[in-house]
């Protein structure tokens, strides 16, 4: 899912908030890009997708130089 560019702002204002000296730990730089709204499928013990299953929504977050990708869980962050 895409974010609306307020929605954007509310990521970047929680990682300024609760990350201290975010550089990549690939590239170290500090270029980050914020992209959509992600939803794993959660697969059960046999290998199997489990429909109906709890999962953990995640916001993008992509280092602008090296295309390394973050994952911040998404309901602390628009809570």
């Amino acid at each position: 899912m895409a974010l609306k560019q307020e929605q954007v702002a509310q990521v970047r204002n929680w990682l300024d908030q609760h990350v201290a000296d975010f550089r990549c730990t690939v590239c170290r730089t500090n270029d980050w890009q914020i992209g959509e709204i992600i939803a794993p499928s959660v697969i059960d013990e046999r290998g199997h997708d489990n429909v109906g299953g709890q999962i953990a929504p995640m916001v993008q977050v992509i280092c602008g130089n090296c295309a390394r990708v973050e994952l911040f869980a998404a309901i602390p962050i628009f809570s």
